[in-house]
């Protein structure tokens, strides 16, 4: 799973991603969230 994001104001939600990646959001949440503690990406609340 990749995805590039060109400008840093850019937000992806879990559900987009989830449809692009033909899973469900819950996965993509949880994914993330492993990123994030290991300070590899940011994210915020919509």
């Amino acid at each position: 799973m990749s995805l590039i994001v060109m400008e840093e104001e850019a937000q992806v939600t879990s559900e987009s991603l989830a449809g692009s990646l033909n899973t469900k959001s819950a996965i993509i949440r949880k994914s993330i969230s492993m990123l994030r503690k290991a300070d590899l990406v940011r994210t915020s609340h919509a």
